[in-house]
């Protein structure tokens, strides 16, 4: 037996009320944006502690400080409401 790592997305979208809501694992498309884990941390993390949506987009924004294109759909995300996907990867054996 070996030890595999396998790449998955598992999708979701921000509530009205501002929580998490899973829909599944799907497969990556170009309009959908997709966080990795350390996003979704903050992000979770955020509107777990009723966060505003500025001050959880703020604390997202220091993970990114250097890199506008995380910045914007980041902030598309919480602005919008967006569906995002999240990078997940996952050991298993084989």
């Amino acid at each position: 037996m070996m030890n595999k790592t396998i790449k998955n997305y598992h999708y979701y979208i921000i509530n009205e009320d501002y929580t998490l809501k899973k829909l599944g694992v799907t497969a990556p498309t170009s309009e959908i944006p997709i966080l990795d884990e350390s996003e979704f941390k903050a992000l979770k993390y955020s509107l777990e502690s009723n966060n505003s949506p500025s001050y959880t987009l703020f604390k997202l924004c220091e993970l990114h400080h250097e890199d506008e294109i995380s910045y914007s759909f980041l902030a598309k995300i919480l602005v919008n409401k967006k569906r995002f996907l999240v990078e997940v990867f996952e050991r298993v054996d084989s």
